[in-house]
Order: structure tokens, then C-alpha cells, then sequence
């Protein structure tokens, strides 16, 4: 009794009641606990273009209630594409952005309880849609790689998921088909090919596109003229001072016959000089008229 009394004098001995209850709300509250705090620092980027972005919060003590406004840049993520998922200690705010949009939003997070309220500012960059990038794997102006051959080029691009498409700018009229198709994730093949004995330049756009990008590469590609081809010649035997006429065919794959123009050179100019060799004939029905010096024989080679 005299113990008791003491206590009571001395303002210590206390209800049991409110003596337990005070012992078990201490712990809950006590020690700085009441915390609502970013798992992340700001300012803050989303990992690609597109992509949403998640932003984890810890907080304590477990049932306080929380929301979150979108303060700036709405024109990218309104509040609608704002989202809250808590579980006992992290809140996670998702934040959805209009695809292509890019730029700096800013979110505030609040968590209440009933006598504490605390107001946590983010932000974070949404990446823009990244270029579009094509690398041939040629140089221009590029050629085929003989008279006739079809042109095959390879190019390398990013991002992945790029469509391609060919515009033949210049020389259309050379070419029997034209291609470009995808070869693997970040690379595709330009196919040219030109018609029968057709040759020249031929200009080409290609673009690449994507659901963001686009980028065009312009490129020459000349396709290798064919050599005329002269029938077949035999030798030919004539008397000093006379003179011979050599029949023969000429054709062209390119060229408008007439439009030939044919030389000769004698190995021998002694006996048979260039002045002494004259051209004739049209089209493909050629003459050459060979004329030796006078008093001169011997053998020469005519090419």
C-alpha cells in the first residue's frame, strides 16, 4: 500500500488499461516510422520510346491512403493513363504515355493518414522515337558487276521493325524489276535488274519507315554497257599494188548501228598505214578497204 501510494504521489502509476495501449501504439509510431519516400531517383527516364514508366514509393505504416496527380505534361500522359498498385510497404505509380509522345512530366504523389499528410514530387523524360538510321553497304554511284548482271546491294538499318519501300527516280526504262526485301532483323538487299541490252544510270530512292520515323538514302547505280561485237574475219591474201575489200558484220547491243564508229591499225605501216585503210557499209554490213603502199609486200596484222 505504501509502494502504491508513491507511485500515485508521484504521478507513475498509471491505469492498466491505457498503460497497454500506450505500449503497443509506441512501436507503430515512434522512431521516425510514418515515411512515404521515392525507390527512385528524379528526375527519371522511361527505358525506351513508348514505354511505360513505373515508380516505386516506400511507405510505413501499412494503411495509408494515397493519390497522384499529373502536375505538367499531360499533352503526354493525362491523368487517365496514371495508375496506383500498392502493397503493404511500396506503392507503385504507372505511368502510361500517348505513344510517340516525348518529353518531361511531372507527378505529384501524396499519402494521408489521419493526422499526417506528405507530398512527394517526381519527374520523368519520355524518350523520343529514336532515328532511323540506313547505312548502304555500297558506295554511290555503284555498278553492276558486268554487262547484263543484276545489281544487288546490301544495306544495314535500325531501329528493327523498319519497312522499306524503292522509288526509281531516274533511268526507269533500263531497268525489268526492282526490289528490296528484308535479309534479317537490321539489314535488307536492294535487287536491280536490268532489262536485255539495256544499260546506263539509274537513280534510286529508298525509304525506310517505321510507326514513328522515316529516312530516305539516295543512290546511282550504272549498268555496264555491252561491247560491240565485230563477225568473224579471215585472213586475206592480195597482190602488191591491188586492193581488197573485207566484208564483215557489226552488232551492238547499246548502240544504234550507224551510230558506230570503227577504226584500224596496221602493225605494219610500212606496207599498210591507217590512211590507207578506209571504212564502208551501214548498219550492221560493214566494208574495209585495205590499199597497200605501192611496190611494198610483206605480211602486217590488222586490228
Amino acid at each position: 500500500m505504501n509502494i502504491k501510494r508513491k507511485l500515485d504521489a508521484a504521478g507513475l502509476l498509471l491505469n492498466p488499461a491505457a498503460w497497454i495501449l500506450s505500449l503497443c501504439l509506441l512501436p507503430m509510431w515512434a522512431g521516425g516510422q510514418t515515411n512515404l519516400s521515392r525507390a527512385f531517383s528524379s528526375p527519371a527516364t522511361n527505358a525506351q520510346h513508348n514505354a511505360p514508366f513505373a515508380a516505386i514509393f516506400d511507405y510505413a505504416p501499412p494503411g495509408m491512403a494515397f493519390s497522384a496527380v499529373v502536375t505538367s505534361g499531360t499533352n503526354i500522359v493525362p491523368q487517365a493513363n496514371l495508375s496506383l498498385a500498392e502493397d503493404p510497404t511500396n506503392l507503385t505509380v504507372t505511368l502510361t504515355p500517348i505513344p510517340h509522345q516525348s518529353g518531361t512530366v511531372g507527378v505529384d504523389v501524396t499519402g494521408t493518414l489521419p493526422d499526417w499528410t506528405n507530398t512527394v514530387p517526381f519527374q520523368v523524360f519520355f524518350l523520343p522515337c529514336p532515328p532511323l538510321v540506313i547505312t548502304p553497304a555500297f558506295s554511290s554511284p555503284a555498278t553492276n558487276s558486268a554487262p547484263g548482271a543484276t545489281f544487288e546491294g546490301l544495306v544495314a538499318f535500325s531501329p528493327t521493325g523498319t519497312v522499306f519501300s524503292l522509288d526509281i527516280t531516274a533511268g526507269s526504262s533500263i531497268l525489268q524489276s526492282f526490289d528490296v526485301s528484308p535479309v534479317n532483323a537490321t539489314n535488307a538487299q536492294v535487287t536491280l535488274e536490268p532489262k536485255t541490252n539495256k544499260s546506263g544510270w539509274v537513280s534510286v530512292d529508298l525509304t525506310g519507315a517505321n510507326d514513328c520515323a522515316t529516312n530516305t538514302v539516295s543512290f546511282d547505280v550504272y549498268f555496264r554497257t555491252h561491247s560491240p561485237v565485230l563477225g568473224t574475219l579471215t585472213n586475206v591474201t592480195m597482190l602488191e599494188d591491188g586492193t581488197n575489200v573485207v566484208s564483215f558484220t557489226v552488232s551492238d547491243a547499246d548502240t544504234v548501228l550507224n551510230q558506230l564508229t570503227l577504226s584500224a591499225v596496221s602493225s605494219n605501216t610500212t606496207l599498210i598505214a591507217t590512211s590507207d585503210m578506209t571504212f564502208g557499209g551501214t548498219g550492221g554490213s560493214r566494208t574495209l578497204t585495205l590499199r597497200p603502199k605501192a611496190n611494198e609486200n610483206g605480211a602486217a596484222t590488222i586490228v
